[in-house]
């Protein structure tokens, strides 16, 4: 987080609505971070970060710990479409 800030680079995050989620949203104006929700009942049981052409999924559910990290313009592309399409739709609060 500190090397993030420092080089002021912004982060949007997809989620479900939860406390665990209410305890970041109070902070992600001075974390440079903005969140949207999904509709309720939906949610994104793995996590994914995009950044330039690298994506990077990462899983820790029911004790299986899992992280991919690609450089693949073309699945980043496509993953940022994805994103966008989810953001628009996504709920502010």
């Amino acid at each position: 987080l500190p090397d993030r800030l420092r080089r002021d680079i912004r982060m949007r995050v997809l989620g479900e609505k939860s406390k665990e989620a209410a305890h970041w949203h109070q902070r992600s104006a001075k974390e440079l971070r903005e969140h949207r929700f999904l509709s309720k009942g939906k949610k994104l049981p793995g996590n994914f970060w995009i950044y330039g052409n690298y994506v990077l999924y990462f899983s820790a559910n029911k004790g299986e710990l899992i992280a991919v990290l690609t450089e693949i313009a073309v699945m980043a592309a496509t993953m940022k479409t994805m994103f966008e399409e989810l953001w628009k739709h996504a709920e502010k609060e």
